[in-house]
């Protein structure tokens, strides 16, 4: 089963696909990264317009569980595809 499991690790890796794949995903996470740093704020504004009229929002709303939210959502509509 070890080796069943090396020689399948083996082909994938030898592709210079996957390695592309992970450049992808990498840039997309620091390009969602960047953006969230900067203009985050104005974002979750935006988002959450009709929210803060009704709700009282206390702190920082960004934080890691939004911005990995984000990420998968991106993914997703690449996988979907």
């Amino acid at each position: 089963m070890r080796t069943l499991i090396a020689i399948e690790l083996y082909k994938i890796f030898r592709k210079w696909r996957t390695y592309i794949g992970f450049a992808a995903i990498v840039v997309i996470v620091a390009i969602v990264q960047l953006s969230m740093y900067m203009e985050g704020a104005s974002y979750l504004d935006f988002i959450m317009k009709s929210l803060k009229d009704t709700f009282e929002f206390t702190g920082s709303l960004i934080n890691g569980y939004l911005i990995a939210n984000i990420i998968l959502q991106t993914l997703f509509i690449h996988i979907d595809r």
